[in-house]
């Protein structure tokens, strides 16, 4: 169940300055692709998203974990960088495959052999 952080999600600086300006960079991007029908209109879209865990999943014993998801994007107005949503939502606990030590490091798609990667 997610849980919305932020009662409001307006940029900051033009709140200050008395503009209210919700609009961001990245709604103007991909305003030819609603426009288009290739993207619904309440898509949530942000420039950054990052997510931090909020228990630690070698503990929890479940497959979930509890995330919180601060998602950043710029004013379409200022260029300010601001939180656009802030949630907690489940995010299911995956394992990573670690190499074990010593062992080559793997060559990056697209690098060529001899590149000194692998």
């Amino acid at each position: 169940m997610e849980q919305n952080l932020i009662k409001s999600y307006n940029c900051p600086y033009c709140e200050a300055q008395g503009t209210i300006s919700d609009e961001t960079l990245t709604q103007i991007a991909a305003q030819p692709l609603v426009e288009a029908g290739k993207l619904d209109k309440d898509a949530p879209l942000s420039a950054h998203k990052i997510g931090i865990p909020i228990q630690d999943p070698t503990r929890t014993g479940g497959l979930t974990v509890t995330v919180l998801l601060i998602e950043q994007d710029y004013c379409a107005t200022c260029g300010l960088e601001y939180t656009v949503r802030a949630s907690t939502m489940e995010a299911p606990v995956t394992m990573q495959q670690v190499p074990p030590p010593g062992y080559p490091p793997q060559r990056p798609f697209g690098m060529p052999p001899g590149s000194g990667m692998g």
